[in-house]
């Protein structure tokens, strides 16, 4: 896990700042790790993760935008738009790999 600096002006920051008190009071931790596969945390939104550019809407707008090249890369379509479109998702792999870094997207690639 990479540190990361917080954001005391944040969104984020600014809940907690609110929420503190109460948890310090009562006991409110509900979430003691970080991802919850059950129980009453597990389908809550980390107030960073909305908050910070909107994760889920760029999750949405890239679900959109796949969806948009599976359409026109249908059989039979022109054989240049499969080129681009191959060309231009290995060129996003290769970037996607350079950012996990040294050797981590290599190994996933060959794993799948």
């Amino acid at each position: 896990i990479f540190p990361h600096r917080v954001d005391l002006e944040g969104g984020a920051f600014k809940v907690w700042r609110e929420e503190r008190k109460n948890c310090a009071k009562f006991e409110m931790y509900q979430n003691p790790g970080p991802i919850q596969l059950s129980g009453p945390s597990a389908g809550r939104i980390a107030t960073s993760i909305a908050d910070k550019f909107s994760y889920l809407r760029e999750l949405e707008r890239m679900r959109t935008y796949l969806s948009a090249i599976k359409r026109r890369c249908r059989p039979g379509c022109d054989p240049r738009t499969v080129r681009i479109a191959s060309q231009s998702l290995s060129t996003l792999q290769t970037v996607l790999d350079e950012l996990m870094g040294p050797g981590q997207g290599i190994e996933q690639r060959e794993k799948q």
